[in-house]
């Protein structure tokens, strides 16, 4: 007996097998038998087609590299990957499925020992009808969550953000001297101080979706002066907290061609996040210009503990204790984001700390685009 003719005389014991192993992936009972061995039947049969059609050598190894000629495994593969994702499979409960299922066709294969000496490369043909099945799954899996990331980018950066601007203008309106007490002035300040961080936490969740999906950040060059830029950072700084002291030192030509808003970004998340573990020192800048590119020190007196300091470019990183080093208050995606927006200008950030001589990150900014880089 073939290979092919036990899968179509074994449906119903092959199709129950794959119903049991569903089960373990559905423990809370949310699915009907129905549910859980729907398509098992079509799957068995595109199986069985797929396997007879004849294959030349050459076929063959094109096959093997994904590349083979028609293939009747991918309808059904298609129907079925996107009703078990809409159920709420992962994709790996889905692969799972399908590991399952050849595990249950071998076995069976082989406890029956009817293996025919010639058709030899039948459980060849069968491993690449299921392959086939696998890689249509991860296709389609990619393209759901590449529409994910574009209706999520979406809404962030605009459906949230129509509302939140509806809401400053309108506290602003209510911010006015004409005719308001001092309490409703206060509370319309307070209004428009959260809804500007509101915007400025959805922006960096829309650049996180975009570095984590590999659109890269949005970059726009131009003829910028990093002395200018840090002091007007710095100013907006201290109205924000009037209590901070910045030690602001700069050495040589600070002309470069980058993005003005992606260096005002990376220098407000390096100083603030200064300004937050500094407990009450003096937080340094030092910027100074090479041959070829300028560079940033930031510094404080705060110390990262060693077990964090390989993750401390992480998004959402996070290290206990009471020196804890969270990056940017709010979102804990500030560092990463100074990562990201120096990598993308062609640069690099390091951190060093020491119990001694307190934490410096270092950003290497070259002059001229190295390249091109995501986003750009």
């Amino acid at each position: 007996m073939r290979l092919v003719d036990l899968i179509r005389e074994n449906h119903e014991i092959i199709i129950r097998s794959w119903k049991e192993f569903a089960r373990t992936l559905d423990p809370d009972g949310q699915f009907t038998d129905l549910t859980l061995r729907d398509h098992a039947s079509a799957i068995l049969d595109a199986i069985a087609i797929d396997m007879e059609v004849p294959q030349s050598d050459q076929q063959r190894i094109l096959r093997a590299k994904g590349m083979g000629g028609p293939n009747f495994m991918d309808p059904v593969s298609v129907v079925h990957a996107k009703l078990r994702i809409g159920l709420g499979f992962r994709i790996d409960q889905i692969i799972a499925e399908y590991r399952a299922l050849r595990a249950s066709v071998l076995r069976l294969w082989a406890q029956q020992k009817l293996a025919d000496p010639e058709v030899p490369d039948e459980v060849t043909r069968f491993n690449e009808a299921v392959d086939s099945a696998i890689a249509e799954i991860l296709s389609r899996y990619s393209k759901l969550l590449e529409q994910f990331r574009d209706q999520s980018l979406m809404i962030l950066g605009h459906d949230l953000r129509t509302p939140l601007t509806a809401i400053t203008l309108f506290a602003q309106m209510l911010s006015t001297p004409q005719g308001i007490d001092d309490k409703t002035s206060r509370v319309a300040s307070r209004i428009i101080v959260n809804a500007e961080r509101i915007n400025r936490m959805l922006g960096e969740f829309v650049d996180l979706s975009r570095t984590r999906f590999g659109v890269g950040l949005s970059i726009t060059r131009g003829p910028i002066d990093l002395l200018g830029l840090c002091q007007h950072v710095l100013d907006d700084l201290r109205q924000h907290d009037p209590d901070c002291v910045f030690r602001f030192d700069t050495f040589g030509d600070l002309q470069g061609d980058w993005d003005g808003d992606r260096l005002a970004q990376l220098t407000t998340y390096l100083v603030r996040d200064a300004i937050q573990h500094s407990d009450g020192q003096p937080v340094g800048i030092v910027v100074r210009g090479q041959l070829e590119e300028v560079e940033m020190d930031v510094h404080h007196e705060g110390r990262i503990p060693p077990e964090a300091m390989g993750r401390v470019f992480e998004p959402f990183a996070r290290a206990g204790g009471d020196d804890t080093h969270v990056g940017s208050a709010g979102t804990g995606l500030g560092l990463y984001l100074v990562q990201q927006i120096a990598i993308s200008h062609g640069g690099s950030v390091e951190a060093s700390s020491t119990s001694e001589g307190g934490t410096t990150f270092h950003v290497r900014l070259p002059r001229q685009r190295r390249g091109i880089h995501p986003g750009e």
